[in-house]
This record gives structure tokens, sequence and C-alpha cells, in this order.
């Protein structure tokens, strides 16, 4: 999807390799940021940079390397999507699936994750493994995963529901209180039937047709949810909902802030977010049966 939207196709019989100069992003808006780096400077980078300034302990990799080597889920304590994260193998869900079961907490600090069905091809130049993709389907059942469908575009604030639940400990959060315009550009809703699901955040959201016009909560229909569940070994899944999530955590010196031309953009950091991240991240922590 990088460049100008002209020369976007979805259609049929596409395959993405990443053996290829990576130009500007230009899919949300013009962020000479992204040149060569894909979407990281642009949705990831903030929580980075947030996490290790925090001094979590951090290990990075990328999407399809839970194709190639699902075992990395088994050294961790908690699995992190962060931004942006639409495309999933059936094989990257299932071992997320297997981890979680096992004991691995998940947090999607993200949104319009797990959406589309990808088949991973092999280079055709060296043999390296998953280089390239094409979309197969749409998922179905990501919900039964992430706790929530994914859905997108839709704007809004990220609204308190459940201002008892642990992960709003040490905020003094009220029902109603919001992190103001953090909902973006894509995100999640519809939750999942799962025991012991909580929606902890929920807001109607204003759509956008390109840079004609706003549309708004009740024309849209749309609703954001961010929900937790428990797992069976104690840890948990968390889905914030919204691929803007990272903003509320940090600013880092030369990061433009994320936006969406002539619809919305993010309003920089918030409290609120930043003790929910740490909350949430804490617990799963805490509760690891991994010790």
């Amino acid at each position: 999807d990088d460049g100008p939207s002209n020369v976007y196709y979805t259609g049929p019989n596409v395959r993405i390799s990443f053996e290829r100069p990576y130009a500007k992003c230009a899919q949300v808006l013009d962020a000479p940021g992204t040149v060569g780096s894909g979407e990281y400077l642009m949705f990831e980078f903030p929580m980075s940079f947030w996490l290790e300034q925090q001094g979590y302990d951090v290990t990075y990799c990328m999407n399809q390397d839970l194709h190639v080597d699902p075992g990395i889920l088994r050294t961790c304590k908690a699995f992190l999507s962060v931004g942006h994260d639409e495309y999933w193998s059936r094989k990257m869900y299932d071992e997320a699936m297997a981890a979680r079961d096992d004991g691995t907490s998940l947090a999607f600090f993200s949104g319009n994750s797990v959406c589309h069905d990808i088949q991973f091809y092999d280079s055709t130049v060296t043999g390296a493994p998953s280089t390239a993709f094409a979309r197969i389907k749409r998922f179905e059942d990501e919900e039964m995963l992430m706790g929530t469908k994914t859905h997108g575009p839709g704007y809004g604030d990220w609204t308190v529901t459940k201002p008892d639940h642990w992960i709003f400990e040490g905020t003094g959060a009220k029902e109603g209180d919001a992190i103001l315009g953090i909902i973006g550009w894509e995100y999640n809703g519809d939750p999942g039937d799962i025991p012991g699901l909580e929606v902890v955040a929920s807001s109607p959201l204003f759509g956008c047709e390109r840079e004609k016009r706003s549309l708004g909560p009740a024309e849209t229909g749309q609703t954001h949810h961010g929900v937790v569940y428990p797992c069976d070994k104690g840890n948990w899944v968390f889905n914030a909902g919204t691929i803007w999530w990272p903003e509320g955590l940090s600013c880092p010196p030369g990061h433009v802030p994320a936006r969406s031309a002539g619809c919305a953009g993010t309003l920089g950091v918030f409290p609120l977010a930043q003790q929910v991240t740490s909350n949430v991240l804490d617990r799963m922590i805490k509760d690891s049966p991994r010790g």
C-alpha cells in the first residue's frame, strides 16, 4: 500500500514482497518520517520508546516470525501486537491461540489486527522463508482470539465504561472519562462470546468519506469496544482496539503524530493511557504461570 492512492491495487492475484524499497506511507497521511520504515515510525515507535523508557524487558519480532518460528511465543510472559497489525496467516493465529492456552498473555495495543488471512511465499531470489504474502480472505473468528472483531475506519474517544476494573487502578478514572481522539484510523468492536470477557471501554464513533465530509456517530452506527478477558492458566488477553493507542504513551523526538487527512488526528500523550498500559503489562507479568 505504499505510494499515492491512484496506484493502489488490492484485487486478486496480488503478491507483496518484503524484498523491495519502502516508500513514504501515503495511506493515511503524507508522513515523511515513514520513508524506509514501513509503518514502524508512524504507528509503533511511540510504544517502543515508552516501553524502554519505563524499563520493561522487551524483545522485538516481526509478525511473520510467528509463522516461521512460533516458539518465540513461549519465551515471553506477554506478547504485544502494536499499531496496525492487519495481516496474519492462519498458522500465526493458531500458534497465538495455542500460546494463550499455554499461559502467554496477549495484549493488542492495536486496531484492524488479525483482519486478513494471508498466504506466505518464500523468496524467488534467495529462497528465504516468508518474504512475500498474498491475501486469501478475511478472518471470521478473530474475536475468539482478540476478544473483539476488527473494523474501520472510525474515529472517536476511548471512553471508560467500567472504572472499578483493575486496569484503571491508580487512575482515578470515572465512568465516561475518556482518552480523547485516540480511536483511529481503524478499530475493534463487537465483543466475542468468551467466558469472563469484560467491556472496559466503549464509545460511538464518527466516520469520514475521504476529505469531503464527516459522518457523526448516529450516521455511522459504529461503536468501539476495549475488552479484557481471563485465560485458563491465570494469564490475560487485553484489546485496546485502536491503531493509535501508542500515541497516548509518548511522542518521541522527531515523531509525526498520527492523523487521517481531513478526518481526525491524535491529541498527544495522556496519563490515563500510560497508567492503563502499565496496569495491563504489570498484571500480565505478575500473573504469568512462567514465574
